[in-house]
């Protein structure tokens, strides 16, 4: 419910006096944005930024090299000074908007560079390097989504550059092996970081979740036969729900839940043909989930 609403509620229920709500309305109001005119003001900037860039994009190709890099190389440095500044002054939203351009210009800079001077860069060293150098700006940042574009953009660049059809020749040479090393070294880290609250350390947990899921199913699918996928899934998504249970991370355990009863339902489509064994089996396994959820509701599970 709104503000106004949540204090005539709280007045009602007589937790705070009709003086403090008038009192807690009217310090809400005095933290109220001009909208309309920062609206402008930041949509005048745009406006302007986007004009001097068509100018330039229409000129490229007369522009002298050593102004291109020169400009960038100012821009870049106009930015990173802008950062600081801002995180000086404790300007927190525009110290992130500032990382985050910054971390922009770093990748724009890069390309510049190697079109400058034809460059071999292929996608994965770029994109290697422009982790590599912007690897401090994304630690400073308290936002998580600086450190979630800046891990696969890492990620990417890494196996890029060592290749990654040598990933998938191993999931294909030796698909046990493969997932369970990988679904360990993730876990390790879903574990480690776990109770850790930095923006970048959340970042990495949630990405290492997404990429245990997929190694588990890629795994799966590449196993020798159904059911010795089915078993390799199961027991990635048990050990990763046991870990969601130890560091008491509800969500990653229901998500667990779910994709795990998905896999055995899975499973069961592909060994039992015709759609009334299918039927029968889904009727008696919700009847099964339906009683072991009855008894939790009334406390007769732990």
């Amino acid at each position: 419910m709104g503000l106004h609403q949540q204090t005539a509620h709280w007045v009602d229920r007589h937790l705070i006096t009709a003086s403090q709500r008038q009192a807690i309305l009217e310090s809400e109001r005095q933290k109220i944005v001009p909208f309309f005119k920062f609206g402008l003001f930041w949509i005048g900037i745009l406006c302007l930024l986007s004009g001097i860039s068509f100018i330039i994009a229409d000129y490229w190709a007369m522009i002298p090299s050593a102004v291109k890099i020169a400009g960038g190389g100012v821009l870049l440095g106009m930015m990173v000074t802008l950062t600081v500044y801002f995180f000086k002054k404790e300007k927190k939203t525009l110290t992130e908007l500032g990382l985050f351009l910054s971390f922009l210009g770093i990748g724009a800079f890069i390309g510049l560079i190697a079109q400058v001077f034809a460059l071999p860069l292929d996608s994965g060293r770029g994109l290697l390097i422009w982790a590599v150098l912007s690897f401090v700006i994304v630690m400073f940042s308290q936002r998580i989504y600086l450190s979630f574009l800046w891990i696969p953009l890492f990620l990417g660049g890494l196996l890029g550059y060592l290749k990654w059809e040598f990933l998938f020749l191993f999931f294909q040479q030796v698909p046990i092996f493969t997932t369970f090393l990988s679904a360990l070294v993730l876990l390790m880290i879903v574990a480690l970081t776990a109770d850790l609250k930095a923006s970048f350390a959340v970042g990495l947990r949630h990405w290492a979740i997404l990429l245990y899921f997929g190694a588990t199913f890629l795994g799966d699918f590449s196993a020798p036969t159904p059911f010795l996928g089915m078993m390799l899934s199961v027991i990635l998504l048990v050990a990763i729900g046991v870990t969601a249970v130890l560091k008491h991370k509800s969500f990653l355990f229901n998500l667990t839940s779910f994709l795990l009863v998905l896999r055995i339902i899975f499973f069961y489509f592909q060994s039992v043909p015709g759609l009334s064994a299918w039927g029968i089996g889904l009727i008696a396994l919700g009847a099964i989930l339906v009683f072991i959820g009855y008894l939790i509701l009334h406390k007769r599970l732990p």
